[in-house]
């Protein structure tokens, strides 16, 4: 079905977000990470697909 979610899209969300999500970690401990930003990260219902 169009625009069904899968559980491997649910794995490619997470492959294309943890790096992303570890880098902002990374900087908020080192202190770089600028005050008051907020991380959204919107992921598609097939990330693979929409590269």
């Amino acid at each position: 079905k169009k625009d069904e979610s899968h559980e491997s899209d649910f794995k490619e969300a997470a492959n294309v977000c943890l790096p992303l999500i570890n880098a902002a970690i990374r900087d908020i401990e080192k202190g770089v990470f600028p005050k008051g930003c907020l991380l959204n990260i919107e992921v598609p219902s097939s990330p693979s697909k929409h590269k």
